[in-house]
């Protein structure tokens, strides 16, 4: 009950997020939303004042949408067969007559809106609980592992990688993950002495890993901080995070990483679940870097996603503000549809894989 509680939550929050990007930037720029949907299917309650928006629940509470004035469905895939009768004053406000710019600042409002919820909400929790780091010990040393051949010892305190400054036991993850198979130049703190050590990453399953954990003493401090700061490395977990994940992709489709790390709606649901279970802190965090993602995969650009739609505006204003042809719209939305549907076909096979391998106890 609490995957799937933990699920509807984050999926809601998220998805309305981005929606509500779009729903404010256009009413801001006077372009009418006609439907702002909390949910799918079948339609429990509305609420319409005069000839605005029609705000209504439906029986599917996951995520939401918004119909824009000219769509002819939800999904903003096909146009109004009406848009040739509309009169002057509805070309105002409707969407598909609106200039360039204020097309982009819509369409890019729902990503940008993930980032800036997500930014908020870390700020408060840092505001609020403090910055956390976790003194970058070395527990345990893995028998077997490239940090033992390398010469780790427990207790080696990690003060660079690289020439990066490691202030986290969570930053050395990051930096591994970053440079991939390539060795790292790590600098540790031994007995009171800096001692140089060059180490391999090895893949064990789908991490990179040198094989060393953080130990049960390791000092965990919460730096109060203010409400400048607290932005301020609010900022810089978004960037962080954006990089990783553009790094992680970049290496799977280098094949330096395979993709099964890839999570789709049933790993989602389950690491809900688990970041539910763990607590207020543990699931808004979740909260934060499922927003972040959602942002992010929005501004890919690929057709049909956010990222898609902006790429289509550069290239009219480049020629001109001509439209393409309508034909050559459907077959760059159905290109779009089928290499989104092979990404949640992959993913699903991995989610799937993992918990029925989970259940045989592998």
């Amino acid at each position: 009950m609490s995957y799937f509680l933990g699920f509807l939550i984050v999926i809601s929050i998220i998805v309305i997020v981005h929606e509500f990007g779009h729903f404010a930037t256009a009413r801001l720029l006077k372009i009418k939303v006609d439907e702002f949907s909390f949910g799918f299917g079948k339609e429990l309650y509305s609420y319409q004042k005069g000839e605005g928006t029609k705000f209504k629940f439906c029986a599917i509470p996951l995520g939401g949408y918004v119909k824009m004035a000219g769509d002819n469905d939800a999904s903003s895939l096909k146009k109004d067969e009406k848009l040739k009768e509309m009169t002057e004053e509805e070309k105002k406000v409707c969407f598909h007559f609106q200039p360039l710019w204020k097309k982009f600042l819509v369409i890019f409002a729902g990503p940008f809106m993930n980032y800036f919820f997500a930014i908020v909400l870390l700020a408060g929790m840092y505001s609020f609980y403090g910055l956390m780091s976790i003194e970058p010990k070395v527990g345990d040393v893995m028998a077997d592992s490239p940090a033992l051949e390398a010469g780790f010892q427990k207790g080696d305190v990690i003060t660079k990688i690289n020439d990066e400054k490691i202030n986290d036991f969570s930053e050395v993850k990051r930096v591994i993950i970053k440079y991939g198979y390539k060795a790292i130049n790590v600098v540790v703190l031994r007995n009171g002495s800096e001692v140089n050590l060059s180490v391999t990453p090895k893949k064990i399953g789908d991490d990179l890993i040198i094989g060393i954990s953080s130990g049960a003493d390791n000092k965990i401090s919460y730096e109060k901080i203010g409400v400048l700061r607290a932005i301020k490395e609010s900022v810089n977990t978004a960037v962080q995070l954006s990089v990783d994940t553009v790094v992680y992709l970049k290496q799977v489709i280098t094949g330096k990483r395979s993709g099964e790390g890839m999570r789709g709606p049933l790993g989602i649901a389950e690491a809900s679940g688990q970041a539910f279970n763990q607590g207020i802190t543990t699931f808004l965090l979740f909260i934060v870097q499922i927003s972040i993602a959602l942002g992010l995969f929005n501004l890919f650009p690929i057709p049909l996603l956010d990222g898609g739609h902006l790429v289509l505006y550069c290239i009219q204003g480049l020629r001109g503000g001509k439209e393409l042809s309508e034909k050559s719209e459907t077959v760059i939305a159905y290109i779009g549809f089928s290499f989104l549907m092979l990404i949640l076909a992959y993913a699903m096979w991995n989610d799937i894989s993992r918990i029925f391998m989970s259940i045989l106890g592998k």
